[in-house]
C-alpha cells in the first residue's frame, strides 16, 4: 500500500512537472509573440516618421536636406519605397533630371503597383523636359 501511495505521489509529481513545462512554454511564446509585435508596431512608427520628416521637407523646399535625409533612410532600407519617391522627387525639383529618372525606376522596380500612378507621370514630364532641351 505504502509503494502504491508513493507511486501515485510519483505520477502527480511528473503531471505537475509536465504541467509546468508547458505553462512555461506558453509564457515563452506569448513573450516572443508580444516582442514581435512591439517590432512590428516599431517600424511602422519608424516609417511614419520617416514620411512625415520628408513630406515637411519636401513642403519647405528643403531638398537637399530631403536627399539626405532619405539616404540615410536607405542605408537601412535599399528599396524603402517612400525614401525612393522622396528622393527621385528632390532630385527632380532640382533639375538634376537624369538622378530623378535613376530613382523613378528603381521606384518601378521595386514597387511595381507605384509605377502608373506615381512614376510613369514624372517620367514622361522628365522626357518632356529632356526632348526641349535637345
Amino acid at each position: 500500500m505504502e509503494n502504491e501511495i508513493l507511486s501515485t505521489l510519483n505520477d502527480i509529481k511528473t503531471a505537475i512537472y509536465l504541467l509546468l513545462v508547458v505553462v512555461i512554454i506558453g509564457v515563452v511564446a506569448n513573450w516572443v509573440r508580444a516582442g514581435i509585435s512591439i517590432k512590428s508596431l516599431v517600424r511602422r512608427e519608424l516609417d511614419d516618421l520617416f514620411t512625415e520628416e520628408a513630406s515637411d521637407f519636401y513642403d519647405k523646399g528643403q531638398f537637399d536636406e530631403l536627399l539626405a535625409h532619405c539616404e540615410e533612410h536607405l542605408k537601412a532600407k535599399p528599396n524603402h519605397s517612400y525614401a525612393l519617391w522622396y528622393k527621385a522627387k528632390a532630385y527632380y525639383q532640382k533639375q538634376a533630371y537624369e538622378k530623378s529618372k535613376q530613382c523613378f525606376e528603381q521606384l518601378s522596380q521595386s514597387e511595381p503597383s507605384w509605377d502608373e500612378s506615381h512614376v510613369q507621370p514624372y517620367l514622361q514630364k522628365i522626357e518632356a523636359l529632356e526632348s526641349e532641351n535637345r
